[in-house]
């Protein structure tokens, strides 16, 4: 996964970058605070790329400020396609105030 702008902030809309195998392919997923709990905030994913190995998917995501001057989060992205049920990626990034 990858994150645009690398470092986020609060507040401000940012994206998140997926690429996966191109049998596969995200469900509606879930961000939660790790720190401090902060709501689960939800992600829907738009494919944005695609080819015979690869497709690329993108999301906007809007998180809000805490006490905390950096917060970190855990992205939850469950996973369909060939050979994959019940599959789920987690990943895990920070945000600054």
């Amino acid at each position: 996964m990858q994150l645009d702008p690398q470092q986020p902030r609060v507040e401000q809309e940012f994206q998140l970058l997926l690429t996966l195998p191109s049998e596969v392919m995200p469900e509606p997923s879930e961000l939660r605070g790790v720190d401090m709990y902060m709501g689960k905030i939800p992600v829907r994913w738009q494919q944005v790329s695609a080819n015979l190995s690869a497709n690329q998917w993108q999301a906007s995501v809007l998180v809000g400020a805490c006490s905390l001057a950096h917060m970190q989060w855990q992205l939850s992205v469950p996973i369909s396609g060939t050979d994959s049920a019940g599959y789920e990626l987690q990943f895990q990034f920070f945000t600054q105030r």
